[in-house]
């Protein structure tokens, strides 16, 4: 899958970034009339991280919203259509992995980047999601989706997080070496874990997931100095 989509060439604003089409289908409309770029960047860590990472190189944006799907982590206190943001992302199973669960890397002398708070990306969008009344807290980036309940909830637990995603620390990683500011807003389809792809409800996700993307391009736009009418 490239991982460029049309959505014209912006170029110092802000750009709509979805991990796959399906997820952006609901999202187009919106950031075409807003003269929004968008970019699929492929699915997980390094698909997300190298989309965003050439994605800034070349056109110097200075906000990304990343916009998708995830899964609840189990007493969170999130359904299916219910929407997270961001305030802080983590890398979920980076580092050693243990009968117990992962451990963190330690490396004497080196930062092991792990942790990306997205304050910035919260002072931009004042209150233009107060409508949508998403909750906000810190979300878990992961290379292997959570297949058990047993290992989402130890996620859960470990990092005190709402829900599990594969992109967001990411682009998050790539946003601060480029200097520049991450969003990113996800619907609840599924609780991780759950194997059954039959009780995920991702089409009702996406639905929720539209105005309020929407809400989020229309502020950040005028303010990263988006042209319109790309």
């Amino acid at each position: 899958m490239s991982p460029a989509a049309p959505g014209g060439a912006g170029g110092g604003g802000v750009v709509l970034a979805v991990p796959t089409r399906l997820e952006l289908e609901p999202l187009r409309a919106s950031a075409r009339a807003l003269g929004v770029p968008v970019l699929v960047t492929g699915v997980g860590p390094a698909a997300a991280a190298a989309a965003v990472a050439r994605r800034l190189a070349r056109h110097g944006d200075r906000v990304v919203v990343l916009a998708g799907v995830a899964g609840a982590f189990p007493g969170a206190g999130l359904d299916a259509g219910d929407l997270c943001l961001a305030t802080e992302e983590v890398f979920g199973d980076l580092g050693r992995c243990t009968a117990g669960g992962v451990v963190p890397i330690e490396v004497e002398g080196e930062e092991v980047p792990e942790r990306f708070p997205l304050d910035e990306g919260h002072r931009r969008l004042g209150g233009a999601l107060d409508a949508a009344a998403p909750k906000t807290g810190r979300l878990v980036t992961v290379s292997c989706a959570s297949g058990t309940p047993e290992r989402a909830a130890a996620l859960g637990r470990r990092f005190r997080a709402l829900a599990e995603n594969m992109e967001g620390a990411a682009a998050a990683l790539a946003c601060r070496a480029a200097g520049a500011c991450l969003v990113e807003l996800r619907a609840v389809s599924n609780v991780a874990g759950e194997p059954d792809r039959a009780r995920w409800r991702v089409r009702e996700a996406l639905e929720a997931l539209a105005p309020a993307a929407a809400a989020a391009l229309e502020a950040l736009a005028p303010a990263a100095e988006v042209r319109t009418g790309g």
